[in-house]
Order: structure tokens, then sequence, then C-alpha cells
């Protein structure tokens, strides 16, 4: 027996069994709420859609590239991945970029949405779609590379002259279908963020729709 259980018999027996009815149904709900989700998601995958939500990190763009995949080698039908994202970090960035390109050299029609906001490495992933949409009220975000260095005066020079390599990868990215030439775009954004609403994206030539 338990410390809890122990405590639950020395109260109320009346308060005893209201204490386990409210735990039960506690448990019920939370049961609920993973089937609904589950159920969501089962959904979602049926229509052959993706969702990143949230950091473009590791474990993120490992989960999607991994569904990216499976989806992709069960059928050649359209699939569309719907992103609401800060951005992240660039390495896991590039792996996603790199399976979503994958799939679209297998055949599938790949249509990328940004919906609230695409900001930083998700601007970067929205490229990766065949289709680049962007719904009515969301924003479209770009700003040079972030990093963080520490050490002796080499080892931060090193650290910098990466993120600078790796900030011209992701604008050459970028300034493939846009109006815009990478220089340019760098120019546009140096030491300053750029923040654009769905309307101006798409003249910008950073999305092909608003919907």
């Amino acid at each position: 027996m338990g410390i809890f259980d122990k405590a639950l018999d020395s109260a109320d027996p009346n308060k005893r069994r209201l204490t386990k009815v409210q735990l039960e149904i506690k448990r019920l709900e939370l049961i609920q709420a993973k089937r609904s989700l589950e159920a969501e998601d089962a959904g979602l995958w049926r229509r052959r859609i993706l969702t990143l939500n949230g950091v473009v990190s590791d474990n993120t763009a490992a989960t999607i590239s991994k569904e990216l995949g499976n989806m992709t080698a069960r059928s050649l039908d359209p699939i569309e991945i719907r992103m609401m994202s800060p951005g992240g970090s660039v390495l896991p960035g590039f792996a996603l970029y790199d399976a979503m390109l994958n799939a679209r050299r297998e055949g599938v029609h790949l249509t990328t949405v940004g919906v609230g906001y695409t900001a930083s490495m998700a601007g970067v992933l929205i490229q990766g779609g065949d289709t680049r949409i962007l719904a009515e009220n969301a924003y479209f975000h770009i700003h040079e590379v972030s990093a963080a260095s520490s050490g002796n005066v080499s080892s931060m020079k090193d650290a910098a002259k990466f993120a600078e390599t790796l900030w011209i990868h992701l604008s050459d990215i970028l300034a493939h279908r846009s109006n815009w030439s990478a220089e340019d775009l760098r120019d546009r954004v140096e030491r300053k963020d750029w923040w654009m609403g769905a309307e101006e994206a798409l003249a910008e030539g950073f999305v092909d729709e608003v919907r």
C-alpha cells in the first residue's frame, strides 16, 4: 500500500469515495483527450497532411521527415505540410528540407502552407514545396542567421564564419524563386528583421498563393 492509499484510508470514508471518483473522472478525461488527438492525427494522415507546430529541432525534423518518407512510400498522391513555427535550428531544418525535396523527386506534389507565422527556418522550409501557400492572416519573416559562440578568438571567428556560410546557403534558397537576388536579399535584412504580411510575401515572390 502506498503513502497516497494510506492517506485515503485515514480520511473520512465519504471524502475518500469522492476523491477516488474524482481521480477516475480525471483519468477518463485524459484517456478521451488522448484518443481525440490520435483520431485527429489519423484523420490528417488519411488526408495526407503533416503539421509542423513549434520549433524546428532535431526531434521535429526527424519526425516529419520519417512521416513524409512513409507517406511517399505508401503512395505518390499529393502531400501537404502545414507550418506554424518561429523557426529553430538550421541543420535539422536542412535535413527536413532535403526530405521534402526527395519526396518531390519521387513524384509527390508537395504543398507547403504557412499559418499564423512562418519565421526564420520555417520560412526557408516553405520554399520546399512545389506550391507555396500562406494563409490570409499569416506572417512571413526573414532574418540573418543567429549564432552564439564562446571560447578563444580563433574558435569564435570559426563560428562566425560558419554562421555566415549558413546564412549564404539559406538566403540562396529564399531568393531562388523570389523576386530578389540572394545578394540583394542579404543586404535587405542586414542587421534587421523583415516581417511581411501574406500579400507582401506573395508580391515579393516568397509564396505562390494566399488563401
